[in-house]
């Protein structure tokens, strides 16, 4: 059985919510996988972080953060982070 590279010690991978945003300007380095000219920064919502992510009680969201090439599948493991939602 082989280890799952995306579940980061964790468990399984992440789900996501909709649709990963990408990042509007490049980052300006080359993806090390394709030598593609630049990579990009790219966030998307995640349905079932880590439990050992701290998390507020106040609402929130969890965001992951990662770094993607355009013309390939190549992707950095991601980060997950808090993020405050503000009542409207």
């Amino acid at each position: 059985m082989s280890k799952n590279p995306r579940d980061h010690g964790f468990g399984d991978a992440p789900t996501v919510v909709g649709v990963p945003v990408v990042g509007e300007k490049p980052l300006g380095q080359w993806c090390p996988n394709c030598h593609c000219a630049s990579v990009f920064a790219i966030e998307v919502e995640v349905a079932n972080p880590s439990p050992l992510l701290r998390r507020p009680a106040e609402p929130h969201k969890v965001i992951g953060r990662y770094v993607g090439c355009p013309a390939c599948p190549w992707a950095s493991p991601m980060v997950t982070m808090v993020k405050i939602v503000e009542p409207f």
